[in-house]
């Protein structure tokens, strides 16, 4: 024990410290310790406060795409005019834009966000470039768009005529193109018989075979009976698929006649027009405001609103509902209680402004949307339905019975002494005096591609044919 204790004692006194200078020693070792901790644990702590703070720095987001946007469409055209659809995404209205053209431009301002707009004055079959752009903010355009106008028709036709009737009085009022080896027109033709003796029994129907012509009768059976009449109109949805109209109407089905009696409760009087797109969406209009539909299985009765006779009834693709816009037109030619033009809807009839139309009207072609014309004491044509119709007072000012048309560069027109004149889309052309006869009367034309047929009457009491033979 001893040994031990005095080695201890060596060993401390080896290092020649004082006791004093032990403790001095001691109190700054347990300082330094001290020190070290509080370093160490606030560098944990720093630590740790670093690692654990995991918050990434704020995205900011991009800016809001610009949805402001301009759509500008080629729609339609005649020779002279165009019609463009102009879209406004995303932009407050109204706005001011102008329509960029080449070298020139014009400002529009936009009230609807969707909207055409119409630029007339044009040159015939020519390219026109269009761009609209927003006026406040350049940056904001369509897309560069073409627009082609239409080229001219030749006025240039190959005229061959025919008369028809050997007694009483002739006349034929309606007529059908099928094609150029098959056309149909109705009538009140009075032949002779085998004998050379007059015939009273009429034909009422005449087709042409590509090569002539030949009258037929169509009867209508009653109750066991066969009974015939004048037929007034006709219209060929197909080549096997003909309507025709008399008090009744008949419909041709692959070769068998299809007949109705309808009562009085839908139908009462005589037939003046057919129009239609199908047996399952047809009209026929006539006397005392008359109108009814046929949907493949039933006749319906359409109020009409009017007692005035209807003449004419026509139908046309409207773009911006893509369903059929139809028009009946009627009139009274002799007590002069006015034009109506009647919209029909389904069953519903709206009632359209007739301001400027005249008393005594026939006839109403149309492009819907585009250009509506109405002839018959004068030649009125107007952009938008409910405006004022405007009389053109170039064209003779001889009554007017019928008008057809294949697009707005191809409108034949008809009527009393001889009126038959052809607008190409710039101009008319009237063959009133050097291939008609003074003395005709044209109650139907029909066109159908390069074909065209016009049907009436002369004052000898003959029913006419003029066809175009090329």
């Amino acid at each position: 024990m001893n040994k031990i204790g005095k080695s201890k004692t060596f060993l401390f006194r080896e290092i020649k410290y004082s006791d004093k200078e032990s403790v001095l020693i001691s109190i700054k070792f347990i300082y330094s310790n001290i020190f070290f901790l509080f370093f160490a644990l606030n560098l944990l702590l720093l630590l740790n406060l670093i690692s654990c703070n995991t918050t990434e720095p704020p995205i900011i987001p991009p800016p809001p795409p610009d949805l402001r946007k301009i759509t500008l469409t080629f729609e339609d055209a005649s020779c002279t005019e165009v019609w463009l659809r102009v879209k406004a995404d995303s932009i407050t209205l109204p706005v001011e834009i102008k329509l960029m053209q080449e070298t020139t431009q014009q400002n529009i301002t936009l009230t609807v966000k969707d909207s055409v707009i119409y630029i007339d004055s044009l040159n015939p079959n020519q390219t026109y470039v269009y761009q609209a752009v927003l006026n406040k903010d350049t940056t904001i355009k369509s897309e560069k768009i073409t627009a082609q106008t239409l080229e001219p028709t030749s006025h240039n036709f190959t005229w061959q005529s025919w008369e028809f009737g050997q007694h009483s009085s002739s006349v034929l009022y309606d007529v059908a193109i099928i094609d150029e080896n098959n056309i149909w027109a109705v009538d009140e033709i009075y032949m002779n018989d085998s004998l050379g003796n007059p015939d009273p029994t009429l034909y009422n129907i005449i087709k042409w075979y590509g090569v002539q012509w030949k009258v037929e009768r169509v009867y209508y059976n009653y109750q066991g009976s066969n009974f015939i009449a004048p037929l007034f109109s006709i219209i060929a949805l197909t080549a096997t698929d003909i309507w025709v109209g008399s008090n009744q109407p008949m419909h041709l089905i692959y070769n068998k006649w299809e007949k109705w009696d309808l009562l009085s409760d839908i139908w009462n009087g005589w037939i003046n027009k057919i129009w239609g797109t199908s047996k399952n969406d047809l009209y026929i209009v006539g006397n005392g405001g008359e109108i009814a539909h046929y949907n493949n299985t039933t006749w319906t009765k359409i109020e009409s609103g009017t007692t005035l006779n209807i003449y004419d009834i026509w139908g046309d693709i409207n773009p911006n509902t893509n369903e059929y816009e139809i028009i009946a037109l009627a009139s009274d030619h002799t007590s002069g209680k006015g034009t109506k033009l009647l919209r029909i809807n389904g069953t519903n009839v709206e009632n359209i402004s007739t301001e400027g139309l005249p008393l005594s009207m026939d006839a109403i072609w149309f492009r819907s949307l585009r250009k509506y014309y109405a002839v018959g004491d004068g030649f009125y044509s107007t952009q938008i339905l409910g405006n004022q119709w405007l009389k053109n007072n170039s064209i003779p000012k001889y009554h007017k019975t019928t008008i057809s048309s294949t697009n707005l560069n191809n409108i034949f027109l008809g009527g009393a002494y001889g009126l038959f004149m052809h607008f190409n889309g710039v101009e008319w052309n009237n063959y009133q005096f050097n291939v008609v006869s003074y003395n005709d009367f044209f109650s139907s034309i029909d066109l159908k591609s390069n074909l065209v047929c016009a049907v009436g009457a002369n004052m000898n009491n003959k029913a006419i044919i003029y066809l175009d033979v090329k």
